[in-house]
């Protein structure tokens, strides 16, 4: 929420939450296989710039039908400036999916042992635990809280759809 209340209308949430979801496929098919290593290639900042390019087109092609859905559940109790596009434009949905993937994986970065971030440049991960889960988890909830905060104010006072 505080990139998107920052970038406004050149980074889609919606496109942001779909990178989380289509990142996390693997280590899902991992955990359902009982593998050891649950984050391989895709946790990796080359694997998430191809899990970008991946889920471009499958967004693309369900986001007015998500666009509709999401209208049709606010219509008549929120502003119009709360409405989705029914069709973005490329430079949003690109923003969102990059960010989305590399961020998922820097957080995961911290968090995970198994995480080879820079493979297949490097093998290492200097990132792990460089601050405790509880930490991480409080500045993720915190960042956000923000971000709504200040997303919601901009809204609320410009009526802007970014």
């Amino acid at each position: 929420m505080a990139l998107k209340a920052l970038a406004g209308r050149h980074l889609s949430l919606v496109a942001f939450g779909g990178a989380q979801v289509a990142i996390d496929i693997e280590p899902l098919v991992r955990m359902l296989r009982d593998d050891a290593v649950l984050h391989g290639p895709t946790h990796t900042y080359a694997g998430a710039l191809g899990v970008a390019v991946l889920a471009f087109p499958l967004l693309w092609l369900s986001y007015a039908g998500m666009a509709r859905v999401w209208n049709g559940l606010i219509d008549g109790s929120m502003r119009p400036a709360w409405r989705m596009p029914s069709r973005p434009s490329v430079l949003p949905v690109v923003s969102g999916l990059l960010l989305g993937t590399f961020s998922h994986v820097a957080i995961d970065s911290i968090m995970h042992a198994d995480m080879r971030p820079g493979w297949p440049f490097t093998d290492t991960n200097p990132t792990y635990a460089a601050i405790s889960i509880s930490a991480l988890h409080t500045g993720c909830v915190a960042v956000g809280v923000i971000g709504i905060a200040v997303f919601a104010l901009l809204r609320s006072r410009t009526g802007s759809r970014g």
